[in-house]
């Protein structure tokens, strides 16, 4: 593989992750997504590469680390993502799935709703909307249920 060109490298092992997601290998996926990610840095200085490439590169490795169960890691590249592009829409839907994820239901929230003002498509602000609704619905679950113990703890 290595004499292939940087940008075919790219291409080859970044179908290989995308065909690893499809068939739910996210253990496999995971390595192909950290490899484009390095042969993303290194085609910085071709055209092609950058810190867009470089970010939808880690957005798509957060979505395997959240399929695996691997929140901490799948934050880390949420955040990442946000580093390099603190306007992408899908960075900022990672952070919430690993808000949400984790039960951390009230941090989802703005996180949603900032990536409901960047994103652009109809339909992506309606799937947004139904997530926020769920995302709220969890919220007041679990506010009801932490009273619930908390009266329970002091009878």
């Amino acid at each position: 593989m290595s004499k292939m060109p940087l940008q075919e490298q790219f291409e080859d092992v970044k179908t290989k992750a995308e065909n690893c997601m499809k068939e739910e290998k996210y253990a496999e996926a995971f390595f192909h997504w950290t490899k484009a990610i390095h042969l993303a840095v290194a085609g910085k200085t071709n055209s092609g590469g950058g810190p867009e490439v470089e970010s939808k590169m880690y957005a798509q490795r957060a979505k395997c680390l959240l399929q695996s169960d691997q929140y901490y890691y799948a934050l880390e590249d949420a955040k990442k993502v946000l580093d390099l592009d603190p306007q992408n829409a899908m960075g900022h839907l990672r952070l919430a799935e690993v808000y949400y994820e984790t039960g951390h239901f009230m941090e989802a929230l703005p996180v949603i709703g900032k990536c409901f003002q960047i994103s652009t498509g109809k339909s992506e602000k309606d799937y947004l909307l139904e997530w926020q609704r769920k995302c709220r619905r969890d919220a007041a679950k679990q506010k009801i249920k932490a009273n619930i113990d908390n009266q329970k703890a002091q009878s």
